[in-house]
């Protein structure tokens, strides 16, 4: 059960960080001229 939730966990944290970084560089680039 730990090993699952430590599973989901990394790849929540994945997701998250995946999708900031999508929308920053969205963000970048609309900003951008």
């Amino acid at each position: 059960k730990s090993l699952h939730t430590d599973i989901s966990t990394k790849t929540g944290e994945r997701i998250i960080i995946f999708t900031l970084d999508r929308n920053l560089e969205d963000k970048f680039k609309t900003e951008q001229p």
